[in-house]
């Protein structure tokens, strides 16, 4: 028994003279994040990969030269909450055990104020009652996308709307949006369309409903739109309604801008402007194209199709100084609308992807 004690006691010994001998190891393997591409404000998940000596023992100090770090010190995991203006910016990882320290850095890209790639659910946009909305996805030059198909699932609504709320009583313009947005397939060749009792028109719309600014006392832009017949309709595109104004001179529109208005008694005025741009009605299905909107620090509105921007107008700019209306216009919503089938049947199936929300920029 004795041998057996003076064994154990040999290797327990042995044992710590090798510990006392280690000297202590750190090595950063990656520093990684959930994306490569954020957006403003975002919460963003980062985290190490490390090889040590002692990994119970390791500690982790992180650092960042913007935005917030939201969880406690010294773990191998960090939230970063992205900072309110688009940028690069730096994380940085201080890793440590015994005396050995590794440092490791992230650049992290701010693009816009929002965007969305549908690449994975849950995603920020919703659909209107009765909508169907699903996850798709493609291949684009050996790499796969995803997008969000919509369709209206209804034998009584003409439209529908996608639907993103930004929640932040302090978005005001200047402000743009942008997609891409086609139909799947049954793209509308009808200029309109009756579904149940009602009927209406097959064009896509954008449309920004604004809040009231709480420091002004004036009335406020309380909605600003674009829509567009995407396709060359049957039997033709609609003729511009008496007393309509047509600032192009057409006679029959493609187009449409709409501005609603809201003054202090809370009773509504709508102002809709009509045009006839032909690159606006070059869809087709499975042809889908780059559409921005965008209200600039001047008040005009811009509107762009693949990059290339067909129509700029004062009007939301003159209808605040005729009705010397204060304050900013505050951004509540992101609303696109789109239409059934005629009767409920062939109904279009939208393809939505890459929506994009800035206040730096005009996005094109």
């Amino acid at each position: 028994m004795k041998g057996k004690y003076k064994l154990i006691i040999g290797l327990f010994f042995f044992t710590w003279l090798l510990s006392c001998s280690d000297e202590s190891f750190i090595e950063i393997d990656s520093l990684s994040s959930d994306g490569n591409e954020f957006y403003c404000n975002q919460k963003v998940k980062i985290w190490m990969n490390v090889r040590s000596s002692d990994l119970w023992h390791t500690d982790y100090e992180w650092s960042a030269d913007g935005g917030t770090l939201t969880q406690p010190q010294g773990l191998d995991e960090m939230t970063w909450k992205a900072p309110n203006v688009p940028g690069t910016y730096t994380i940085r990882c201080k890793v440590t055990v015994g005396d050995k320290t590794d440092i490791r850095e992230k650049k992290m890209f701010v693009s816009s104020y929002f965007f969305e790639k549908f690449e994975k659910s849950p995603y920020a946009f919703s659909g209107q009652s009765s909508t169907t909305l699903s996850l798709r996805t493609e291949t684009v030059n050996g790499q796969s996308n995803g997008w969000l198909r919509a369709n209206v699932n209804s034998s009584s609504e003409v439209n529908r709307y996608l639907n993103r709320s930004f929640g932040d009583p302090e978005l005001a313009t200047p402000f743009s949006i942008r997609a891409k947005i086609g139909f799947e397939s049954n793209a509308p060749t009808l200029a309109t369309i009756k579904v149940g009792n009602k009927t209406g028109n097959t064009m896509l719309e954008y449309q920004l409903n604004c809040l009231k600014d709480p420091s002004s006392v004036t009335g406020f832009v309380s909605r600003i739109s674009f829509s567009w017949y995407p396709t060359n309709v049957s039997p033709g595109f609609p003729a511009v309604p008496a007393g309509g104004i047509s600032p192009d001179g057409s006679v029959t529109y493609n187009s449409k801008v709409t501005v609603q208005t809201r003054n202090e008694m809370g009773l509504t005025t709508t102002h809709d402007l009509y045009y006839t741009i032909g690159k606006m009605s070059t869809f087709s299905n499975q042809i889908y194209k780059k559409v921005g909107m965008a209200i600039d620090e001047n008040y005009l509105l811009h509107v762009f199709i693949e990059g290339e921007e067909v129509l700029t107008t004062p009007v939301i700019s003159e209808l605040r100084v005729s009705n010397q209306f204060q304050g900013d216009i505050i951004i509540d919503n992101w609303r696109i609308i789109f239409p059934n089938g005629n009767g409920g049947a062939n109904r279009p199936m939208l393809y939505f992807d890459d929506a994009y929300a800035s206040t730096t920029e005009l996005l094109k």
